[in-house]
């Protein structure tokens, strides 16, 4: 009777799963890379005593940390094996999405509700958006603490059906961990309160909504304000990750118009349009005025529903709230960098908020559209499964460069290594970006062959690349200055994952000239066995008699 009970949720988490598979699994492997090299040589150098002090992170991801040293312990760097846990995880985040708005929109969705809490579920699922969570390993604290939000969300709804001590334990375990595990869980509270105060009757089972506020929503606010000032005590700043800067900047143009931009980036898919109108649309949204009027707009709208929300159709106002969860879950990020320059990076921002975009996408299609809904849902799914083949190519691509540059290095014995053009990222997806000291290339060599170059190998410039193909001119200038240009369009020259300036040390300077696409490296102290590589169609070649 209970197997027969859970046998389709058991179903659509297998179909998932599946899916998952299906479209990840050519990326295997490619997420061992930049920071998480940096995170897995943490775990081998400091061992089981780092999980005290959370490795030593600005933040308090206790949970983060635990989570990848089990799996560092386990399966150490199987690209196989940490595949099939990330497409699990996924495929437990989308399952359970599924049955939080299966259960939510079943008495006010005219029969549909399941049709459109699987819609939106498939639309996450195969969301372009989700590969740099999906395949770079430094994101396995986005899906774990997603799958315990919703678990808590699930065990509250459990709840509301019936009353028992035993929820209300399994729900603060599973928030109260993901405290611990990321930052996006600071807004979790926030959603309940207004899914407690405003979400249509029917749901509630005639639990009254005051104690529900009392039970669950008071004690998590509590639990941000006991995080906040542990991390004061342990870390000497209550706000860690990105520092106070960052979180703490509450300027009203900055979050309206990253919010527009996540707005138009999920449902209008902006960051696959040309560049040149996606920069455009960007720069207009990023007016000023623009943020203020947005503001204004939504106060007002805010305000209007608070008002009179009593009055609106039950349809109407499940899609506002739908909406609006997603907005709140995308606050804790919306003072941050929008990255709208390549593909994939800072798409992990967006993870757990697009569940409740994608079934807010469902739901509007279905209601509101009707017959039409389903042309434009069909079609939102073709260019979402698209798009996310495009992503997942880049970072298939990636990781055979990888392979192909380490398994190509040949110079492991000379004194000194220059670096002419280290690949930051491939379309978008992370290869050897470093940030001083770090030097990624030499780190991941180190890591997976143990032969230590790090004092030994100098990254002059990175860039990044958009075809396997890519490649750079190299010109001997002088006896000490040569000239390194790409030989084709469509790259730049990168430093510590922004653009690149010119630059100066005691052993050489670097001069760019961004209008060549070059640059001129002059060695100020030539030493002997130094080797200059730059790097072609995925292999080092050597710059001969300099």
């Amino acid at each position: 009777m209970i197997m027969g009970k859970w046998l389709p949720s058991l179903f659509l988490f297998f179909l998932f799963w599946l899916i998952s598979f299906v479209f990840y699994f050519k990326t295997a492997g490619a997420g061992f890379v930049t920071d998480e090299i940096g995170w897995l040589q943490n775990y081998n150098d400091t061992g089981w005593l780092g999980l005290f002090n959370a490795f030593g992170d600005k933040s308090l991801h206790f949970n983060y940390h635990l989570t990848g040293f089990l799996i560092w312990k386990l399966f150490g760097l199987n690209g196989f094996a940490w595949f099939l846990v990330f497409i699990t995880l996924h495929a437990a985040v989308a399952a359970l999405s599924f049955e939080i708005f299966n259960s939510l929109l079943s008495d006010y969705a005219s029969g549909k509700y399941s049709v459109i809490a699987f819609a939106g579920t498939l639309l996450f699922l195969v969301s372009p958006y989700q590969t740099e969570v999906m395949v770079w390993y430094a994101c396995i604290h986005y899906l774990v603490c997603s799958l315990l939000l919703l678990i808590a969300f699930r065990v509250l709804l459990l709840y509301l059906k019936q009353p028992a001590l035993k929820w209300i334990i399994v729900f603060y375990c599973c928030y109260i961990t993901a405290l611990f595990t990321l930052e996006i869980s600071f807004a979790f509270p926030i959603i309940l309160f207004f899914f407690l105060l405003f979400y249509p009757s029917k749901v509630f089972y005639g639990v009254d909504r005051i104690k529900l506020i009392k039970i669950f929503l008071l004690p998590s606010l509590a639990g941000i304000i006991f995080y906040l000032l542990l991390s004061k005590l342990l870390r000497g700043s209550a706000v860690g990750h990105y520092g106070a800067s960052a979180h703490l900047n509450f300027s009203i143009p900055l979050i309206m118009a990253n919010l527009s931009k996540y707005v138009s980036k999920i449902f209008l898919l902006t960051q696959f349009f040309p560049s040149y109108i996606k920069q455009k649309l960007y720069s207009v949204i990023e007016i000023e005025k623009f943020g203020w009027v947005l503001f204004g707009v939504l106060s007002v709208i805010t305000f209007y529903f608070f008002l009179s929300f009593h009055k609106l159709k039950n349809s109407t106002r499940i899609a506002f709230l739908i909406l609006s969860f997603f907005a709140i879950a995308m606050q804790p990020v919306l003072n941050l960098y929008f990255s709208s320059i390549v593909n994939i990076e800072g798409d992990r921002f967006t993870y757990f908020a697009s569940i409740f975009a994608y079934q807010f996408i469902a739901f509007s299609c279905i209601i509101v559209f009707r017959r039409l809904g389903w042309v434009l849902l069909l079609v939102f799914l073709i260019f979402n499964i698209k798009f996310l083949q495009l992503n997942t190519n880049s970072w298939s691509r990636s990781l055979a460069i990888q392979n192909s540059l380490l398994s190509d290095f040949k110079w492991k014995d000379s004194q000194r290594i220059f670096l002419l053009n280290i690949p930051d990222n491939f379309r978008g997806a992370y290869m050897y970006r470093s940030t001083p000291p770090d030097n990624f290339f030499a780190k991941t060599i180190a890591f997976k062959t143990g032969i230590k170059l790090e004092d030994r190998i100098t990254e002059i410039a990175e860039y990044n690349m958009n075809s396997v193909s890519d490649s750079v001119t190299v010109e001997r200038l002088s006896d000490n200055e040569l000239k390194v240009t790409f030989a084709q369009w469509g790259n730049w020259w990168w430093l510590r994952g922004i653009g690149a300036n010119s630059y100066s040390t005691k052993d050489y300077e670097v001069k760019f000239d961004e209008w060549s696409h070059s640059y001129q490296l002059l060695i100020k102290n030539k030493l002997p066995n130094t080797v200059y590589l730059y790097q072609c169609a995925g292999h080092w070649r050597q710059v001969e008699n300099f």
